[in-house]
C-alpha cells in the first residue's frame, strides 16, 4: 500500500509558512511520516545584480550582506521554533536544515527524497511584493515542482486539527494535471477517513460535469 511517508515543508518566517509548519507536523503525526523543515534564504534575490551609481558597488555589497545576515537569523529562529513545535507534537521523525539560493532550485533538489511539499501561500522568500497575492517565487514553485504541493494560507477558521481531519474539496476537470493530482491525493492517503467533495465545472452541460465528477469519485472509492 502506498502511503505518505516523508514531508518537506519550506519555511521563511512568514505567517503562512509558520502555519504550513504546523500543518506538516500534524500530517506527520497522523500518518507517522518523516518531516523535514527547510529554512530557505533567497540569496539569489538578495544578491541580485542592480544598477548602482559610480562608486556604489561597495555600498551595495554591504547592504546585501546585511540583508543576507538578517534573513539567515530569521530562518534560524524559525527552525528553532519548528523544532519546539515538533517536540510538543511528539513528532520524533524530524529533520531540519537551511539552504541558500533560488527557492525553486533548492526545492527541486530537496523534494526528490520526499512525497509531499508543504509551503505557505504568502511566503515571499525575501522577494519584495504584496503578501496578499501569491508571490512570483511561490507561483514558480507550484508550476515547476513535480511533487504534490500543499499551499497553506496564513489563517483559517477552526482549530489546527481540522486542517488534517476535516472535509476536503477536490477540483477536478479531467485534465492530465488534475488526474495526476487526484491519483497522488488518493495514493498518499491524505484523504483517508475524511469527507471528500468532488467539484467539476463543464460549460457544455450539467450532465457532462456530473459524469466527469462520477469518474473521479469512482477512482477515490
Amino acid at each position: 500500500m502506498v502511503m505518505l511517508s516523508s514531508i518537506l515543508v519550506a519555511l521563511d518566517g512568514s505567517a503562512s509558512s509558520l502555519r504550513a509548519g504546523r500543518l506538516a507536523l500534524g500530517l506527520a503525526q497522523r500518518h507517522k511520516a518523516h518531516v523535514k523543515g527547510l529554512g530557505i534564504v533567497n540569496s539569489a534575490w538578495i544578491q541580485r545584480p542592480e544598477p548602482v551609481p559610480i562608486g556604489g558597488t561597495a555600498f551595495k555589497r554591504e547592504l546585501d550582506l546585511r540583508a543576507l545576515q538578517s534573513a539567515t537569523e530569521r530562518v534560524e529562529a524559525v527552525l528553532q521554533a519548528f523544532r519546539e513545535d515538533a517536540r510538543d507534537a511528539h513528532v520524533a521523525a524530524l529533520e531540519t536544515g537551511e539552504a541558500a539560493g533560488d527557492p525553486l532550485e533548492v526545492l527541486e533538489v530537496e523534494a526528490i527524497a520526499h512525497d509531499l511539499v508543504v509551503i505557505g501561500r504568502n511566503s515571499l522568500f525575501d522577494v519584495e511584493g504584496d503578501a496578499r497575492e501569491i508571490s512570483h517565487c511561490v507561483d514558480r514553485i507550484i508550476r515547476g515542482e513535480p511533487r504534490p504541493v500543499v499551499l497553506v494560507p496564513p489563517n483559517a477558521n477552526g482549530d489546527g486539527d481540522s486542517d488534517i481531519t476535516g472535509p476536503v474539496v477536490v477540483a477536478f476537470d479531467g485534465s492530465p494535471a488534475a488526474s495526476r493530482a487526484l491519483h497522488m491525493f488518493a495514493l498518499l492517503g491524505i484523504g483517508r477517513d475524511r469527507e471528500v467533495h468532488v467539484l467539476t465545472v463543464d460549460n457544455s452541460s450539467e450532465k457532462a460535469a456530473g459524469e466527469m465528477a462520477a469518474r473521479a469519485c469512482a477512482l477515490l472509492q
